[in-house]
Order: structure tokens, then C-alpha cells, then sequence
């Protein structure tokens, strides 16, 4: 969830526990500042005392940045606010100093961090003109809940030796939003130490919590992590006792705008293949041999690659099952796979990849339990107890 504007477009200084806020004494629609209107500006034209224009919202609020739109026409004015927070409106904390070296500009945003506040104004003294204001930010934050346990995507609880975020202690119902995060963090790349990934990576199965309403409510979070995920083979399955490969069947399940893409390799993981007009291409894909956890940033950058050369260009299971695998003469296979899905209802899933082989006949001594021997006059009679599909034998006279 992106930051969302705070304020909605206002046709009074007070409606549904919004309420604009200032000391302008010669200007008392306040609420131009949040019309929505460039043509209606909020002025004060006095140039003696300090004065404020800000907003009161229904409840404390995560601020985030602000936006000041003024009239490029307006020039003479030296534009330094400071602006300033408060949870009970008695009480205001100085966030940031606002300075322009230009004498006139049409929009700027500020960013604040994260501020909780109820109260949020822009003070400056003497003369003020803004065609618009507005405030950016969220309405809620959240923490992560595995196990009874509670979780933040802050990087100061994430332990760099086991390579997994720790769970939070001392937490209690006055301080859980100290901890919160917004859910675009779960998903943005962040690198800490020599390690770089995406906070939701490390979890699964967790519910969000909204910290706001921590006794209350919380959410359980359906949905795909990426729409496109690459599943490697860590073993080579042994082709060399196949006489001949018939077929290679996969068990799969694609939805609407799901699929299934392959590759395979020959080599152990060192180069992968693909198959284009019924002919073997070698893709350019790098596939690191370790575990993800254990992955370098160069390593992420080669795997993230092939997912998506993976995706491109790899082979159906139905190109699969009719290619012949036998012009390969390859002692070894193993295969890699990307899942791709639009949506979560769709997901696609392998149950199973059967390869339907004839296997390559030998031969070994058999054992006396394992055959009789009746002797004639003239003849030898030689009766295996075991099933086979030949058996020889050599009589020495």
C-alpha cells in the first residue's frame, strides 16, 4: 500500500472530524488550503507575528511527507516554515524547517519519516500563500504474527548470523506501534550486511496484525509472494542405464493465466536447456548450486535472471513429452521449473514428473538358490526360481 493523501477535499474548515486549523486572523476559510482548488488560495496578508495553517484529523495518523503548492505569480516572499506535530493539540514538536533560496515555486514535497500526530501545521512568520496543501501517509501499520510470536521488518531486529528476523520482546499494548510497518515494506528490496531481499521472504504462514487495533483484529494475508517463482532440481536423476527414453510425462495443474516453464540440464546444473522447434537450445542462464539463504547479491542477480529467461523462453510440458531425449545421449538429467500466475487463485502446481524408460539389460552369475539343475543321461535341464527375462548357461563336458 502506497502512501495515500490524508486530507480529502474540504468545503468548510471542519467535516466528517477533519478540521482546519490557524490563527490567521483577516482570512477565516482555512479550508482553502484543502479545497482542492488552485484558484482559491489560502492567504494572510499580515507580515507581523507568527502564524499556522494545518489540519486536525478524526484520529492519530502515520505522516509521511507534505505537499506545498503555491502561485508561481506570488514573488517577494521568503518561504521558511517549520512544521510541527501534536497528539492532544497542546503540545507540538518541531518535525523540519522548510527553506527555498527561490522566491516563488509551484509544488514541493517534503519528507517527515514517519510521524504519529493528530495535529499537523506549517508555522512561519508574517505573510503566508497556499493554493493547496497536503498530507501523505497511512492510516494504519502493522507487525507480522507467526507462532504467537510478533515480528517487525525493522532492520535493528534482524539477526545477520542465522539470516532471519527476531521476534520482539517487550512488547506490550503501549509501545506496538513503535515497531509497526507499513505493508509496501514487506515488499521492498533491503540490504543488510552483505545480504540483500525482501523482508516477506523470510516468513510464511503469518497473519498481519494491525497495530492500531492490536486487541481487536488482525489479518490472515492471502496472496502470492511474486507472480513468478523459479524451483530448482538439486540432483541429477542417472540416465545411463536407459536404453531407450520414451517419453517424459509431467502431473501438472495450470489455471487461466497460470503456466509451467522448463528447462533442463544435462551437466549437472551447469548449463540449462531448452528446447525451440523441436531443437535443443542452451539458454544463458546461471543457476547458482546453493541454497537461496546462502546467496551472494551476484548470486540473486543470476537466479532472479533466469526466472525470467526461464520464463521467456522455456519449454511446455507438452513439448517436453514429445522431444527425444534419446539425441541427448546424456547420462544424467535434472530440471528447473517457473511457476507464473496472475493471481493466487490461480496458482499452478507439479504434482509429479515421470520419465518412461526402457532399461538397458546385464548380466550376472546367478546363484545356486537361485535356479535347479536336474542332469539325464543326455540331457541338462535348467529351471531358474527367479524371474528372468533370459538365462545363460555354459555346460562344460
Amino acid at each position: 500500500m502506497s502512501a495515500i493523501a490524508l486530507v480529502p477535499k474540504m468545503s468548510s474548515n471542519s467535516q466528517n472530524g477533519y478540521t482546519a486549523l490557524s490563527n490567521v486572523n483577516d482570512h477565516h476559510n482555512f479550508y482553502y488550503a484543502f479545497d482542492g482548488d488552485d484558484g482559491v488560495p489560502f492567504t494572510n496578508s499580515n507580515t507581523s507575528g507568527n502564524f499556522y495553517i494545518g489540519i486536525k484529523f478524526p484520529r492519530p495518523e502515520f505522516v509521511e511527507s507534505v505537499m506545498l503548492k503555491t502561485d508561481t505569480s506570488i514573488v517577494g516572499l521568503n518561504w521558511a516554515y517549520t512544521i510541527q506535530t501534536s497528539l492532544d493539540g497542546v503540545t507540538y514538536t518541531n518535525i523540519k524547517t522548510i527553506t527555498s533560496s527561490s522566491s516563488a515555486y509551484t509544488k514541493v514535497y517534503v519528507d517527515l519519516g514517519r510521524i504519529k500526530c493528530q495535529y499537523i501545521r506549517l508555522l512561519r512568520t508574517g505573510a503566508m500563500w497556499f493554493n493547496e496543501l497536503q498530507f501523505y501517509g497511512y492510516h494504519n501499520l502493522f507487525l507480522l504474527r507467526k507462532n504467537d510470536k510478533y515480528y517487525s521488518t525493522n532492520k535493528t531486529y534482524y539477526d545477520i548470523n542465522t539470516k532471519n528476523y527476531m521476534p520482539l520482546v517487550n512488547l506490550n499494548a503501549s509501545n506496538y506501534e513503535d515497531y509497526g510497518f507499513v505493508t509496501d515494506d514487506l515488499f521492498k528490496e533491503t540490504t543488510i550486511g552483505t545480504e540483500t531481499f525482501k523482508p516477506i521472504d523470510k516468513f510464511n504462514n503469518f497473519n498481519l496484525m494491525n497495530v492500531n487495533v492490536v486487541d481487536s483484529l488482525s489479518f490472515n494475508l492471502k496472496g502470492i509472494k511474486s507472480n513468478r517463482e523459479l524451483v530448482v532440481q538439486a540432483f541429477d536423476i542417472n540416465t545411463s542405464l536407459y536404453k531407450k527414453i520414451n517419453n517424459i510425462i509431467t502431473n501438472l495443474t495450470t489455471l487461466n493465466h497460470s503456466s509451467i516453464k522448463i528447462v533442463f540440464s544435462t551437466d549437472s546444473g551447469e548449463t540449462w536447456n531448452t528446447i525451440l522447434n523441436n531443437k535443443l537450445e542452451t539458454t544463458d542462464c546461471i543457476i547458482p548450486k546453493k541454497r537461496y539463504i546462502d546467496f551472494t547479491n551476484d548470486d540473486l542477480l543470476h537466479f532472479n535472471a533466469a526466472r525470467e529467461t526461464i520464463y521467456e523462453v522455456g519449454c511446455t510440458s507438452d513439448i517436453l513429452n514429445i522431444f527425444d531425449f534419446n539425441t541427448l545421449n546424456a547420462e544424467r538429467l535434472r530440471f528447473a521449473y517457473v511457476f507464473s500466475t496472475d493471481s493466487y487463485v490461480n496458482n499452478p502446481s507439479l504434482n509429479k514428473l515421470t520419465i518412461n524408460y526402457d532399461e538397458k539389460g546385464y548380466q550376472r552369475e546367478m546363484k545356486d538358490s537361485e535356479c535347479d539343475i536336474e542332469v539325464f543321461d543326455h540331457t541338462v535341464k535348467l529351471k531358474p526360481t527367479i524371474s528372468a527375462t533370459s538365462i545363460e548357461a555354459n555346460i562344460i563336458i
